[in-house]
């Protein structure tokens, strides 16, 4: 089945059209994890693209675009683990996911120190016993001019947004490749 969308932007909200005369309004959709939520919202309804009862790890999950996916893969059913680099961070997002209902966990992980990576992943094992789905959202930016960036700027913002997520998908795969489980069989 052919499937077409046309969009267009008003202030406040993006309207899509589907197949089907299906139509979905988003309020506030101007922002990034609104849009996220949405479209969250329209791939997972669909039971191809089932998570019920996967276990995922989002790290960056208790903020913004992490924090979306991770309320999407809880409201339909997956285990979710969230990781942030703070504690405060990762408490707050596991109260406000629990009292609206979602299933939630949360571990302090800094994926920009390598020595937190397989302690998480160790963490989250010990209690779901699986890792079916990462999904790396942890990132940094130190907003100024190009030419006013130090190296220290630099390499603060690449262990985050590339070691970090190299390290997590790593050690995640390892425990994948076990289980010949969340990767591409031979």
């Amino acid at each position: 089945m052919e499937t077409t969308t046309r969009e267009f932007r008003t202030d406040s909200c993006v309207v899509s059209e589907f197949l089907e005369d299906r139509y979905a309004v988003i309020p506030g959709a101007h922002t990034a994890s609104s849009l996220c939520k949405f479209l969250l919202d329209v791939i997972m309804s669909d039971d191809l693209f089932s998570v019920e009862g996967q276990s995922v790890l989002i790290t960056g999950g208790s903020r913004g675009i992490g924090r979306a996916i991770a309320e999407g893969f809880a409201r339909r059913g997956a285990d979710v683990t969230i990781c942030s680099q703070s504690e405060d961070s990762v408490k707050r997002a596991v109260e406000e996911m629990e009292a609206a209902g979602l299933k939630t966990h949360g571990v302090v992980c800094d994926v920009s120190k390598p020595e937190d990576i397989p302690a998480t992943v160790s963490r989250v094992l010990e209690r779901t016993s699986r890792i079916d789905t990462l999904v790396n959202v942890a990132g940094v930016n130190r907003r100024k001019r190009a030419e006013t960036v130090t190296l220290e700027d630099y390499n603060f913002i690449l262990d985050t947004n590339l070691r970090g997520a190299f390290l997590m998908c790593q050690e995640v795969g390892k425990h994948m490749i076990e289980r010949r489980q969340g990767v591409e069989r031979d």
